[in-house]
Formats: C-alpha cells, structure tokens, sequence
C-alpha cells in the first residue's frame, strides 16, 4: 500500500518503470519493463473501472478521513504526476 491508500495487488504499474519504487534506486538491467503504452492502457482499465463500474465518473480522487478516499483514483493528481513524469523518463531512455 501507498501513501494514498491504495494497494497494487498485481506488480503492473511498477513493470513500466525504470526505477524501483520501493527503494528508489534504477532497476537491473536484465529485466524487461513495459512500454509508456502499456502503463496508459493500465490507467485506462482502473478508469473504465472506477469510472463506468463503480460510478464514481470523474470526480476527483482524495481522502475523507482515517484510511479512506472518496472518488476515482484513475484521475489523483498523484497519480497524473507519476505519469508524466514516467512519459519523461521513457523518452529520455
């Protein structure tokens, strides 16, 4: 679990990364990542989710009290921030 709340129960979203983001450091170089591609399609898929299953629609995800969130957490400015900032560092690559 994150500092947001919410847990990955599969590794997807850190396969596309080239950093680890537990430790911080860049992962070994023998590992296969995913494209930028494939990270937007995951967002999409938890937006789709969130989104149309769940009903939240848009609405902007944030914490209302001790351990819980309100709303889509597809479009948390946490989460917008990783993107860029993943898209940055696979163009860079």
């Amino acid at each position: 679990m994150n500092g947001y709340g919410i847990q990955f129960t599969q590794p997807e979203p850190h396969r596309c990364d080239t950093i680890d983001l537990k430790t911080g450091k860049p992962r070994a170089s023998g590992i296969q990542m995913s494209t930028f591609q494939h990270a937007q399609k995951i967002r999409s898929a938890i937006s789709h989710y969130y989104g149309r299953i769940q009903q939240l629609g848009m609405a902007e995800w944030r914490e209302i009290g001790e351990g819980r969130a309100k709303g889509n957490p597809s479009v948390a400015p946490f989460l917008c921030n990783y993107m860029v900032s993943l898209r940055r560092r696979k163009v860079r690559k």
